[in-house]
This record gives structure tokens, C-alpha cells and sequence, in this order.
């Protein structure tokens, strides 16, 4: 959570659009090209949210720390750099009606994107460093997905100069980006920054263009075979659980629509060793990395409730084509996990089925689900408890020898009885991280589903261990 982190104190700066910048991207003409499913799925609830009176969580934030004392002109000139790159940050939507149920797109043409350094501010108290860079959060996520509010810029740079080292701080609106897209903009940022540090010019491949990607996905729908066991099982699902998927065992403290602020339990589950120990586990049952952590869900909520039956809602990612391999966007749709175990199945026999759940959702990496579950008579129901992995080794910003000290922020926005885990991989380390509600059984009860989980995957990595049940 933001209000966790403890930054070094120095001096702060943002970096914005000028005011001729802001009035040219307000002034862009409407664009033929739709949003995305997910983007209308996305800006649909943030929409709804505002109705509500809440601010939605919008924006998607990252801090990096980089060696040598910061060099504004060259951050200035890297950011400019990125936000030219990236068809999707010169576009930005609003409502077609009052109802917030349709979005029409306004692009900007490729021109220069004029920013400026806005405030220069020394804080010498980590915590009232980390309330300014708060208040700039909660700034840019005040007004995204209004009726009568600024849409753009959907993305902030700012930075704070240590002396001897410096923080980056970059944000954008959930819209324009996803886990992917965001290592990919700390990649570019920081290969720009030290490219124009020393003098150079950033080597930097062609990054597609997210809009681009809206424009054809709407062909992929037409040409797909959706009368496949994949979309009927999604669809099956869906209808099982118009609220929701059932939730992991943990006890929320609340009862129908009540919400409480939201917060984050984490733990290491492995060491680097133990990391290296369970994926040989999982390759000797034929299961990747990814679908064997459903197999120690599995075994975990066995464990704690004794359920036979465990579903959970993942991603899988849409850059299917090499074009949109570097392009900032939301490229993801829902696919669904299921495992049926039966009496005395172990890790060996749910890693093998959860392998091949995995490998059966695959095809719905072409097909935006999202769109085709609109079409179904209730719509689209919560899109809880979603799972999702991510082998941070693999990613482009862990080759950067001067990165350091990556935090991703979230915040207490108000969620109900839902959940959400992500699984980072580090070089030395697997990691697990669960949002839920911040209520005191809430923390306790999934303080202790990630203990029996962090047990459950230690034992499957142990080499001696033949099996766990």
C-alpha cells in the first residue's frame, strides 16, 4: 500500500503537460476506433463508480529508484519520449450519454507533446514525502472517468532527487496499461533517461500501438469460433456464479454490500532454491510454473475447508502477434481455472490437471470474452477471485543494471466479499500478495490461508517428498 512506503526525503519535482499540450490532446477530433472490451468494461465501472460517489482505482502506479543524482532536462526529454511512443497515451475517452454505457475515443495526432517541470519542493520527512506524491495520486485519480472533468493527460512523471540517487514515480490510468505494460514504460523511461543523460540517443524498438490493437479486435470476435469447450465452460461458469466465483477460505467481517477499505497481505513462499526445487516438481507432472501454483491452491483450500471443487478466474494475455509486443495497453482477458479433485489426488495428479485447464483457455487469448459475456442475460458478473502470475525475471526492466528498489503501489479503495492474488517470481524468491477487505478477521483469516499455502508449496519443493495430499 501507498501509505506503507518510506521514501528517502529530497526534492520532489512533477512533471506535466503544458497548457498548450493539454488544450491540443482536449481538442483532438473523435476516433473511429472503439475501446477495447476490457477498456469499455473497465471505464463502464469507473463510471458507475463516480456515479456512486467513489473515486475509482483508475490509476496504475510504480516507483524505481535509479543510481546517480537525478537529471531533470533528461527526464523531461525520456518522458516526452515515452508518451510520443504511445498511440494510447495521446487518446483519451468519454461517456456517449449520461447512462455511461457507451465510450467514444478522441486521439491526438503524432505530434510534440510539450512537458514541463511543474513544482520543485524539498521534503525533509519520508512520511511527508510520501503524502505529496499521495496527494498527486489522488489528483490524477480524482478526475479520470468524470462527466465534466479532465480526461488526459491519463498518466503523471514525477521524481524525487536523493543526492546521491533518485526515485522515479510513474502513473497511468488503468486503461492504457497492465503489469507487462507497465515494466515495459520503467524499461523505456529508464533507457530514454540514461540515453539523454549521456548525450546519446535511445535505442529503442518499435513499440505497436494499443490503438491499433482496438481497431482489429473487433474483427477477431467476428472470425472466432466461439462454440468452442473453452467459451462454454467460461459461459457455463459465469451462469454457476452470477455473483461471483466462489471466494478462497477466508472469513470478510461483512454482510451483503458492505465494503471496507482494502489492504494487502503478502509473504515469500520460496527461496530462490526452493523456487528452482518446485518448478522440477512441477515439469516431472508435466505442469508449467503458472498452473502448478493452482495445483497448492488446490491442496491450500483442501486443507483449511475441504472443498472438492476449486475455480478460480486468471488472465491470459492478448499480444499474440509480435507488432504489439512493446505497446503500452491493456492486453489481457479472463479465462477460467477449474479442478475437480477427487479422493486421495495429490500435487502430481492436480499439477497435471491444472496444466491441462490451463492449456485449454489459451484460445481465449483471441477472443475478447468480455464482449461476449455482455451478450448474456444477467451481463457480465464480478470478476473475482482473480489469480494471476508473473515471472518478473523474464521482464525487460531486470536486465537494467541501475534499477533498484521497484515498489508497485495500491490503494484502500472500498471492495466487498472479493479477493485478488498476484504471484511474482523474482530471481531469488516467489512472492504472494492478496488484496482483500481490512477488516480484523478478514487479515487473520488470510494471514492464515497464505501460511498453510506457503507450507504447502515448501513441502511439494522439498526433494525428498514423493507427494503431498
Amino acid at each position: 500500500m501507498i501509505d506503507e512506503w518510506a521514501p528517502q526525503p529530497g526534492v520532489l519535482i512533477e512533471i506535466t503537460p503544458t497548457d498548450d499540450a493539454v488544450g491540443r490532446m482536449l481538442d483532438a477530433p473523435v476516433s473511429t476506433v472503439k475501446p477495447t472490451a476490457v477498456q469499455r468494461f473497465h471505464l463502464r465501472h469507473s463510471y458507475a463508480e463516480r456515479q456512486r460517489g467513489n473515486v475509482p482505482a483508475a490509476m496504475c502506479v510504480r516507483a524505481f529508484m535509479l543510481a546517480g543524482p537525478l537529471d531533470e532536462a533528461a527526464l523531461q526529454r525520456a518522458a516526452e519520449t515515452f508518451v510520443r511512443r504511445h498511440e494510447t497515451l495521446r487518446s483519451w475517452f468519454r461517456p456517449d450519454s449520461l447512462a455511461g454505457t457507451g465510450f467514444v475515443r478522441h486521439l491526438a495526432d503524432d505530434g510534440p507533446i510539450g512537458l514541463r517541470i511543474a513544482d520543485r519542493v524539498r521534503y525533509t520527512r519520508s512520511a511527508d514525502l510520501r503524502e505529496a506524491v499521495t496527494r498527486v495520486v489522488d489528483a490524477h485519480a480524482g478526475r479520470l472517468h468524470g462527466v465534466n472533468t479532465a480526461r488526459w493527460p491519463a498518466f503523471f512523471v514525477c521524481a524525487v532527487d536523493h543526492g546521491t540517487d533518485c526515485t522515479v514515480i510513474f502513473g497511468v490510468d488503468h486503461v492504457n496499461s497492465d503489469g507487462n505494460s507497465l515494466d515495459q514504460a520503467i524499461y523505456e523511461l529508464t533507457t530514454a533517461y540514461e540515453a539523454y543523460r549521456a548525450g546519446t540517443v535511445p535505442e529503442l524498438a518499435e513499440p505497436g500501438s494499443f490503438v491499433e490493437f482496438a481497431r482489429v479486435e473487433p474483427d477477431s470476435l467476428e472470425a472466432a469460433d466461439t462454440d468452442i469447450a473453452a467459451v462454454r465452460d467460461l459461459v457455463a461458469a459465469m451462469r454457476r456464479h452470477p455473483n461471483g466465483y466462489p471466494q478462497p477460505p477466508i472469513e470478510f467481517g461483512l454482510s451483503g454490500a458492505e465494503t471496507a477499505p482494502g489492504t494487502l497481505s503478502r509473504t515469500t513462499l520460496l527461496d530462490g532454491t526452493g523456487a528452482a526445487n518446485f518448478e522440477s516438481r512441477c515439469h516431472s507432472s508435466g505442469a508449467g510454473f503458472g498452473a502448478a501454483l493452482f495445483a497448492a491452491l488446490a491442496l491450500t483450500e483442501a486443507a483449511l475447508d475441504g472443498r472438492r471443487i476449486h475455480e478460480w478466474l486468471s488472465l491470459r494475455s492478448t499480444r499474440l502477434e509480435p507488432r504489439f509486443a512493446t505497446a503500452q495497453g491493456w492486453f489481457v482477458n479472463i479465462a477460467p481455472t477449474r479442478i475437480e479433485r477427487d479422493e486421495g489426488d495429490g500435487f502430481n495428479e492436480l499439477a497435471a490437471a491444472a496444466a491441462a485447464a490451463v492449456r485449454a483457455t489459451h484460445v481465449l487469448g483471441a477472443i475478447p470474452m468480455l464482449d461476449l459475456l455482455a451478450t448474456e442475460p444477467a451481463g457480465i458478473p464480478p470478476i473475482t477471485p482473480m489469480v494471476s502470475y508473473l515471472d518478473l525475471r523474464r521482464l525487460p526492466s531486470a536486465g537494467l543494471p541501475n534499477l533498484h528498489a521497484h515498489h508497485s503501489f495500491r490503494f484502500r479503495r472500498p471492495m466487498g466479499r472479493s479477493t485478488q492474488t498476484w504471484f511474482d517470481r523474482h530471481a531469488d524468491r516467489v512472492e504472494v500478495t492478496m488484496q482483500h477487505p481490512d477488516t480484523p478477521i478478514a487479515r487473520t483469516t488470510a494471514a492464515r490461508y497464505l501460511a498453510t499455502l506457503r507450507e504447502t508449496m515448501t513441502a511439494i519443493a522439498q526433494p525428498h517428498v514423493m507427494e503431498v495430499r
